[in-house]
């Protein structure tokens, strides 16, 4: 408690100042004014409390003060009969209060200032509202004004002494921003007004109000319109939750946004992949509109849509397929597995710079030196495990490279005349794509396709082999080229390699690109290829594979597309001409009335 009189009087020499002491949460001194006696406490401590007069006629006491504390300072004309006249908010270093042109009001005038800690705060005015929370919003409340406490400030129709109780901001109409007012929050809805999220589910409770949702109950997970979108990521996309189509092009907002596409835009008739159909076509067909070639086949979407073939094929699941490395990962060390978790392939020996463009999408770049692509089979697990098995590949081999066994797949090894497993390799002394393949204790049987380099070099080219138990068959681009009797065993090595061999090693590095290999657990023929993969069918048998028939921009169903009547096959792979001009080289003689008659068509 600190003591203060003050008297009218004309005496100088009065310090206007007294030590005090402060004790028990008080502080207690007196000063004096004029004329004043000097008061008990005076030499108790190193505090100080100061009473100035001011040329105003103001009375100016300094208290010395800490964040901890607010102070309240009561006033009487004599030692009896305190009456509260203001209020300090603690801070620290020296807190100053006024008494206004008390000097000419009052011949005497005695006052006390007590201490209290804030966080035990009186409520002095009785409106409700504790000193503090009242010392704190000068601009708002008045701690000895009961009657602001009825007073809304921010419009919301919460009194102060309402927001008080609740807890909310009395200045600001919507506590805790979540598109509700406090009010709306506490009487209408039973919300947290100070939480935007009262059920916790990730979504405001205004975003849920407004869309017909739950804000007392964890929704987030729903699809309450069946788009395929959680009410959270409706919330995370600007979509309406409750219209699986928010911007009305016909396609439902999950698929908008699992393809990348904008669920808040009509984005129908747009292509990003440039693959001849538009959005909502993909969307139809159930294609990816963000990848030209959904099925990894080589061909475009809107191509094979055009042409009646499949665009979602799934690269002969129905065959035992067990493992495809379709190399279209762009980045990384593993090259995954497509059908399973099983059997990722480890990258070794590469870099970045080896991801590359594919036929079928991406593929992987090989150096022909330490570039391999290693797939694990521990435990026993290998990928091919006895006959029949066929294995397929789409190689771009390397027409200058000079090795002398570039490999592209291995899972066997050569002891005593025999090679147990396989290898499909090329060989540069015979010019030669050559399959070894066998048995532990049965003769090494080796399917030949010569004459390789140049005519199928710098090219991408389909390549296969199976074994049904019996006889062992190579494919090249869908055709059977070779075949040979013979028992298979399995010869699982530590890792099946990709891009290299486990024979010749230091001259089994491929030199060139490989994309899409596919391992199935049956013996696929010629008809099982093309079912498997669209580019090798040949439904117009006219010597072009489908993919070929992309390639020259002819009709896969048409045997003669500009009907100059040479098939098209024959005019690509024998001819030279053109397949889409009756006169390729506009000479004026039909090609093939220059075929007939002994002439050159493309010259």
């Amino acid at each position: 408690m600190v003591i203060i009189r003050h008297m009218h009087g004309s005496a100088s020499n009065c310090a206007g100042k007294a030590r005090v002491a402060r004790r028990g949460g008080f502080w207690l001194a007196f000063a004096c004014l004029g004329l004043a006696a000097p008061g008990p406490g005076i030499d108790a401590a190193d505090f100080s409390i100061s009473a100035q007069r001011e040329s105003n006629l103001h009375l100016r006491i300094e208290i010395p003060s800490f964040t901890t504390d607010y102070h309240l300072v009561r006033a009487a004309d004599s030692l009896s009969d305190w009456g509260l006249t203001g209020l300090v908010l603690g801070a620290e270093g020296t807190q100053t209060w006024r008494d206004v042109d008390v000097l000419a009001r009052k011949p005497m005038q005695f006052y006390r200032v007590f201490s209290r800690d804030v966080l035990q705060p009186l409520d002095s005015d009785g409106d409700g509202i504790d000193d503090v929370y009242e010392l704190r919003r000068p601009h708002l409340l008045d701690p000895l004004d009961p009657a602001d406490a009825a007073g809304d400030a921010d419009a919301d129709g919460l009194s102060n002494q309402q927001e008080y109780a609740y807890g909310t901001d009395p200045e600001t109409g919507d506590t805790d921003a979540d598109g509700l007012g406090d009010r709306e929050e506490i009487v209408d809805h039973g919300t947290n007004p100070l939480l935007p999220d009262t059920d916790g589910d990730g979504m405001p409770d205004g975003w849920e109000l407004g869309n017909e949702l739950d804000p007392l109950v964890d929704d987030g997970s729903g699809d309450a319109d069946g788009d395929g979108l959680t009410n959270r990521q409706e919330l995370a996309n600007g979509c309406d939750p409750q219209n699986g189509d928010t911007d009305g092009d016909g396609m439902a907002d999950g698929w908008e946004v699992d393809h990348d596409l904008d669920p808040l835009e009509n984005d129908v008739a747009d292509d990003p992949d440039d693959d001849g159909l538009t959005n909502f076509q993909e969307y139809g067909f159930g294609t990816d509109p963000r990848r030209a070639d959904t099925d990894a086949d080589g061909l475009p979407d809107g191509w094979e849509q055009a042409h009646g073939f499949d665009p979602l094929s799934d690269g002969g699941a129905a065959y035992g397929l067990v493992a495809r490395w379709t190399f279209d990962e762009g980045a990384g060390g593993t090259a995954s597995n497509r059908v399973s978790t099983n059997w990722p392939g480890l990258l070794r020996g590469m870099t970045a710079g080896n991801w590359t463009t594919g036929r079928n999408g991406g593929a992987l770049g090989f150096d022909g030196a330490d570039d391999v692509v290693a797939v694990a089979q521990s435990n026993g697990a290998a990928v091919v495990t006895g006959a029949p098995f066929t294995v397929t590949a789409t190689v771009w081999q390397d027409g200058s490279w000079t090795g002398n066994y570039p490999t592209v797949v291995s899972d066997g090894l050569y002891a005593g005349g025999y090679w147990p497993g396989f290898a499909l390799r090329y060989q540069r002394g015979a010019n030669a794509l050559v399959l070894n393949v066998g048995g532990s204790n049965t003769p090494l049987a080796q399917l030949v396709q010569t004459n390789w380099v140049p005519p199928r070099a710098d090219r991408w080219v389909d390549v296969a082999f199976a074994h049904d138990g019996t006889t062992a068959r190579l494919f090249v681009d869908g055709r059977l080229v070779a075949a040979a009797s013979g028992a298979f065993s399995a010869a699982r090595q530590p890792e099946l390699l990709i891009g290299g061999g486990h024979v010749n090693v230091h001259e089994s590095g491929w030199r060139g690109k490989i994309d899409d290999v596919r391992i199935y657990r049956t013996a696929l023929g010629t008809n099982e290829l093309a079912a498997a993969n669209d580019w090798l069918g040949d439904p117009d048998g006219d010597g072009l594979a489908n993919g070929r028939e992309w390639e020259h921009g002819t009709d896969p169903h048409a045997a003669d597309t500009d009907g100059d009547g040479l098939a098209d096959g024959a005019e690509v792979d024998v001819h030279g001409s053109d397949p889409l001009s009756v006169d390729g080289d506009a000479d004026g003689m039909p090609d093939a009335w220059e075929v007939a008659n002994g002439f050159d068509p493309a010259a």
